[in-house]
């Protein structure tokens, strides 16, 4: 911390949290993962230090078949994920 300038809020001890919330397309993996990268990115270019992002943005929520929801057609979230 030492290292920081004065004005900086990480020398005081303090850091700056991003909660986002992406528009989520469910059924469409990729689109929301684009979403999550987008806000990703503006996080950082604020200097956050932690983000958090909802915990299935990517398969936007319901992942259960049989409930009358459009299905992820065979989606590879770990694919999603080494883009994000």
């Amino acid at each position: 911390m030492g290292g920081a300038p004065f004005e900086s809020i990480y020398r005081h001890g303090f850091v700056r949290i991003a909660v986002c919330i992406p528009p989520v397309r469910l059924g469409s993996p990729a689109t929301n993962a684009a979403a999550t990268i987008r806000m990703a990115g503006r996080a950082d270019e604020a200097h956050a230090a932690v983000v958090a992002f909802p915990e299935l943005g990517l398969s936007g929520y319901p992942v259960c078949a049989g409930v009358g929801l459009p299905e992820t057609g065979g989606c590879d979230y770990r694919e999603l994920l080494d883009d994000i």
